[in-house]
C-alpha cells in the first residue's frame, strides 16, 4: 500500500504538531459543533472520522446530513449548513429543499408498453398504472405480437427502471424459435461442472407459463441452488452457466464480511444504522462503515467494520472496560441479584486458565448469557438477566410443583392439625407456601408441631417424634428404658430428667452408681457395655477372670 504524503492530508486548522498520532485525527482546539449548534449536531451523519464534537461551526468540510424536514442525505459544507441555520432560512442549507436537486428524477410508474403487456387480474389489490419500475413481484405478460404464450416474470427483470428500455425480449414461441433449449436433455448431457438445471428449474406459481422442455435461453426465470433449496434466485439459463447461485458466490467471497475469516463479527452484526437495508454480504471488511453489534454478553454497542476487521480489532468496549456507561442488573432491579448463586457461577480466565468468581455487580441487565439463580424455593436453575427482568424465565422444579397439600402427597392430609390451623385447610393451601402451620401425628398423643408447608409437602419431611429428633411420652428415655432411667443423677444433668431425653440421643449423661459414685456416658454406651463407674466395672472383669481360673 502506497503511503500518503503529506500534501495529500487533509488540512486542519489547528498548528499543534501531533507526534506519535494518527494524521489524519488532529488535536481539535475551538467550539465544538455540537455545543454550539446542538439541534444542528443532531442531523449530523458523516462517515468520516470526524464526529460532531471534532469540527467547528466555521469548517468547510464537506460531510454527510440527514435534513430533519426532508429526510434525504445530502453533502454541503459545514459553515455553508451553521451560516443557513443561524440566518433562519427556509432551506437550512439543504439544496434538495431549495429545488437545486442535482441527481435526476427516475419515473415513478412502468411505462404504457410494458403496461399493455401485462394480464389484468382483479383479484391484485395494486393496479397497473400505479406500479413502480423497481417493483419486485411477479405479474403474468402476454407476447405484443399476438399474445400466444402468457408467462410470469418480475417488472425490474422486463425493464431497466431508469432508460424505461426493455431488458430481454419476449419469450414466445414466435420471439424465440431457435432460442430454446430442453432442460432435461441438458441435465443429462451436461458437461463437467455445470449444475442440474432441471432439479433446479422451480415449478411454482413463480414461472407460470414457461415450459422446462421448451425454455428461452436468454429469459430470465427463478431457480433455486442445488446446494441450499433456500437460495433462489432469478436468471437466465446463460447467466446460471457462468455465475451460478448468487447467494453461494456472495458467502464463498473473501471480500465480504460474510467470508468465514470473519464469521464471528457477523455473527454479532445488527444492522447499519444509516442503511439499515445493508447485510454483511454487501460490506467489504475495510469498509468505514459504522454498524451496530450485540457481543456475546449482551452489549450493544457501535463501531466502525474496519476497526473489527484490522489486524489489532477493538471489540466490545464494555467487555474491555473502556464503556460502563451500560446499566447493570444491580442497578436495575437489586431484588433478582439477591437470587444469585455465590459458587456455580464462575468463569474460566483466558490467561491463566483458573477458575474464578463472577462479579454480580457487573453482570448488565440486557444481558443474554445465563447465569445460575436461585428460585422463590430455593431451587437451582440457569436463566439470563434479560429473561428475568422480562418475566419470562420459568424453574422447571416450580413447573411441577402440585397444587394443594392435599395433591402433594399421600396420607398428608390426615396430619394436618385443623384445630389449630383455623380457615386455612389442606386444599386452600398451596404446596409451595413458605408459612408456618400445625401438624398432629396419630403415633402420639403429644406428636404436635410448626413446620413449612414447602418442607413438608415438596421436602417430604414427616414426623419429628417418630424420627427421634424431638423428645415425646413415645421415645423417652423413661418409657423405652424404664431401668436405666433409675440410674440417671437427678441434679447434675441441668435439671433434665429421663422425659426429658430421647431414648437414642448421643450426648453424654450424668449416672449415679451403687457405690454412690457419679459418672459421665451416652444412653448407647450403657445399653453396649452395661453400668456402673469405672472403679466397679474393673471389680468386676477381675472377679470375671478368678473365677474362669477357679473353674480350669
Amino acid at each position: 500500500m502506497a503511503k500518503k504524503k503529506l500534501k495529500d492530508l487533509p488540512r486542519s486548522s489547528s498548528r499543534v504538531k501531533t507526534i506519535g498520532q494518527d494524521p489524519l485525527m488532529k488535536v481539535f482546539r475551538g467550539i465544538p459543533l455540537r455545543k454550539s449548534h446542538p439541534a444542528l449536531a443532531c442531523e449530523y451523519e458523516d462517515l468520516g472520522p470526524y464526529s460532531a464534537d471534532d469540527v467547528s461551526a466555521g469548517s468547510n468540510r464537506v460531510v454527510r446530513w440527514r435534513h430533519g424536514r426532508c429526510g434525504e442525505f445530502i453533502e454541503v459544507a459545514i459553515n455553508i449548513r451553521a451560516r443557513a441555520w443561524d440566518e433562519g432560512t427556509k432551506d437550512q442549507g439543504c439544496y434538495i429543499c431549495a429545488g437545486r436537486d442535482p441527481r435526476p428524477k427516475p419515473p415513478q410508474v412502468i411505462p404504457k408498453w410494458l403496461q399493455k403487456e401485462i394480464v389484468r387480474d382483479r383479484r391484485r389489490a395494486t393496479r397497473v398504472k400505479d406500479i413502480s419500475p423497481w417493483s419486485q413481484s411477479y405479474w403474468l405478460f402476454k407476447c405484443p405480437s399476438g399474445g400466444e404464450l402468457v408467462y410470469s416474470s418480475r417488472i425490474m427483470d422486463r425493464l431497466n427502471p431508469i432508460s424505461q428500455e426493455p431488458k430481454q425480449g419476449c419469450p414466445c414461441r414466435k420471439c424465440c424459435k431457435d432460442k430454446r433449449v430442453n432442460l432435461m436433455a441438458e441435465s443429462v448431457e451436461r458437461k463437467r461442472g455445470r449444475p442440474d438445471v432441471w432439479n433446479m428449474f422451480l415449478r411454482t406459481r413463480e414461472n407460470v407459463g414457461f415450459d422446462p422442455k421448451r425454455l428461452p435461453v436468454n429469459h430470465r426465470v427463478r431457480w433455486k441452488c442445488a446446494k441450499n433449496a433456500g437460495h433462489r434466485f432469478a436468471r437466465s439459463l446463460a447467466e446460471l452457466y457462468k455465475d451460478g447461485c448468487p447467494t453461494c458466490a456472495k458467502e464463498d467471497d473473501e471480500n465480504s464480511l460474510a467470508a468465514l475469516k470473519y464469521r464471528h463479527i457477523a455473527r454479532e452484526f445488527l444492522f447499519v444504522p444509516s442503511d439499515p437495508e445493508l447485510s454483511p454480504i454487501n460490506i467489504k471488511p475495510g469498509s468505514h462503515v459504522v454498524a451496530a453489534f450485540r457481543c456475546s454478553e449482551g452489549h450493544t454497542f457501535n463501531k466502525a467494520v474496519c476497526r473489527r476487521t484490522q489486524p489489532n480489532p477493538e471489540n466490545c468496549p464494555y467487555c474491555a472496560g473502556k464503556r460502563s456507561d451500560a446499566p447493570t442488573l444491580l442497578s436495575v432491579s437489586p431484588y433478582i441479584l439477591k437470587r444469585w448463586h455465590p459458587e456455580k457461577n464462575v468463569a474460566i480466565d483466558s490467561k491463566s486458565g483458573e477458575e474464578k468468581q463472577i462479579d454480580p455487580e457487573l453482570i448488565l441487565a440486557d444481558s443474554r448469557k445465563k447465569y445460575w439463580f436461585y428460585c422463590f424455593y430455593e431451587h437451582i436453575y440457569q436463566a439470563s438477566p434479560a429473561e428475568l427482568l422480562a418475566g419470562v424465565d420459568e424453574c422447571r422444579s416450580c413447573a411441577l410443583l402440585p397444587d394443594n397439600v392435599d395433591n402433594a402427597r399421600e396420607g398428608l392430609a390426615e396430619q394436618w392439625f385443623q384445630e389449630r390451623n383455623g380457615d386455612r385447610t389442606p386444599w386452600n393451601t398451596a404446596a409451595g407456601c413458605r408459612s408456618k402451620v400445625w401438624w398432629k401425628c396419630q403415633a402420639g398423643p403429644d406428636h404436635e408441631w410448626m413446620a413449612e408447608v414447602y418442607q413438608r409437602a415438596i421436602k417430604g419431611t414427616d414426623c419429628p417424634f417418630c424420627a427421634n429428633r424431638q423428645v415425646s411420652v413415645t421415645n423417652s428415655l423413661a418409657t423405652i428404658h424404664p431401668e436405666l432411667a433409675k440410674l440417671m443423677h437427678a441434679d447434675d444433668n441441668a435439671g433434665l430428667t429421663a422425659s426429658d431425653v430421647v431414648a437414642t440421643t448421643t450426648k453424654a449423661i450424668r449416672w449415679r452408681c451403687p457405690c454412690s459414685k457419679t459418672y459421665e456416658r451416652s444412653v448407647q454406651h450403657m445399653l453396649k457395655r452395661g453400668t456402673g463407674c469405672s472403679a466397679c466395672r474393673k471389680i468386676e472383669a477381675l472377679a470375671i477372670k478368678q473365677k474362669a481360673k477357679d473353674y480350669c
